[in-house]
């Protein structure tokens, strides 16, 4: 007998909070194979791979490699030049450039320190046009090909759709397959049915967030991304870069740029853009021990609740 997906034993588990903890994302188009570990499995210069995580696999840059859904990407496989996105996610920082280069090995010359902190590089040109990209790594998990593939071969006839849909390797979160991953603010998806990629696209081009199967946003600690889904859903805010979350430290407002870690004893803030401030309880649950991947053993894990909503006084009038 053939042993549940991983995607179908989590139904029931709750997403919000599990989007890896990422305030840069650096996404290179490589088109052809991938394997398991696409960085070091495809066709990407031999050694580049090992060398850029070397350089960046324990930061808080995201890694992956990407390819258009299509057969004409195919045949580019062998040329040189490589797209890529640069995308920088912190709420109220956000900006994102697009472009080529012809040695993709320049990019490990980069000041990456410099590009944590919101200074891009002058590659390609500054672009805040949405761009979607859906797991798709089957040989990383089966979930993501099954799942996802109906969803890429829907849309890859568009021609509205060209340049802003793309398969992409592992994003984690393979147990909440369909994933994706929306630039340039970095929020992160999963259970996606075709209707509701069709729909996040569509907001995506008014600066909106869909709140439901939004797992967060990868530029906060999972804690704060609990917060922030809470805020969306409770007061109905969609505009993709209007919230931010901190926390009160000895009557202060912390960044979680600065303190990513959770503290229980701290109080937990979500600031909008315009004044509003939500104080939101967040508590951890222990999770047990079950698959996160089809190929994995059992594991142990905890998830984030965000255990009340209230409105407080403003934190700017």
């Amino acid at each position: 007998m053939t042993e549940p997906y991983c995607s179908d034993i989590a139904a029931t588990e709750s997403m919000i909070g599990t989007a890896p903890y990422k305030r840069v994302w650096f996404i290179i188009e490589q088109p052809g194979a991938w394997g398991a570990d696409a960085l070091l499995e495809s066709d990407l210069p031999p050694g580049f791979g090992a060398d850029l995580k070397a350089l960046l696999g324990d930061s808080e840059v995201g890694l992956a490699i990407a390819r258009r859904p299509d057969v004409a990407s195919v045949e580019r496989r062998t040329t040189r030049r490589r797209r890529l996105w640069l995308a920088h996610t912190s709420p109220g920082g956000v900006r994102m450039r697009a472009g080529s280069l012809d040695d993709i090995r320049d990019v490990l010359k980069w000041d990456w320190a410099a590009i944590l902190r919101g200074e891009l590089p002058p590659v390609g040109r500054r672009s805040a046009d949405p761009v979607l990209f859906v797991c798709t790594n089957g040989k990383k998990d089966l979930c993501c090909a099954l799942k996802a593939r109906e969803i890429v071969d829907s849309l890859r006839p568009d021609p509205e759709l060209t340049g802003q849909v793309y398969e992409v390797s592992h994003l984690t979160g393979h147990r909440f397959a369909p994933t994706a991953l929306l630039l340039p603010w970095g929020q992160m998806y999963g259970r996606l049915s075709l209707e509701d990629t069709k729909q996040l696209l569509t907001s995506a081009w008014s600066n909106s967030v869909v709140p439901s199967h939004l797992r967060g946003r990868t530029s906060l600690p999972g804690w704060a991304q609990a917060a922030e889904v809470a805020v969306r859903q409770n007061a109905s805010i969609t505009a993709a870069d209007a919230l931010d979350v901190v926390s009160i430290r000895n009557g202060r407002p912390v960044a979680t740029s600065v303190m990513p870690a959770f503290e229980s004893t701290a109080e937990v803030q979500v600031r909008h853009q315009d004044g509003r401030t939500w104080r939101v309880g967040v508590s951890a649950q222990e999770l047990q021990p079950r698959k996160v991947s089809c190929k994995g053993e059992a594991e142990a894990g905890l998830t984030w609740n965000a255990d009340s909503v209230t409105e407080v006084e403003r934190w700017y009038s």
